[in-house]
């Protein structure tokens, strides 16, 4: 959808995309987070969110969030250009 400038064109153009996206929303996130097996699960959202964790798993974690904060705010935020913690006397 591109972005338009007048009310009355992005009116239309979510007009238009809103059954794609109604057809899209009912055929793949609405079954597979809701549709479950005989045993309650929602296998299909479970399969997903495997596969999510197992591809970009490296990219949200603990150690990589702490060096992002770090690097990109609070070093920074204290006037610093640098994170070497190595003291010279």
């Amino acid at each position: 959808m591109a972005v338009l400038a007048h009310p009355a064109q992005a009116m239309q153009q979510l007009t238009s995309d809103a059954p794609i996206f109604m057809r899209y929303f009912l055929n793949a996130i609405y079954r597979i987070n809701y549709q479950r097996d005989k045993d309650g699960l929602p296998r299909g959202w479970i399969k997903r969110m495997k596969r999510t964790i197992r591809t970009l798993g490296w990219r949200f974690n603990a150690d990589r969030m702490v060096m992002d904060y770090t690097l990109k705010c609070y070093v920074p935020a204290a006037g610093g250009t640098s994170s070497d913690m190595s003291v010279t006397l």
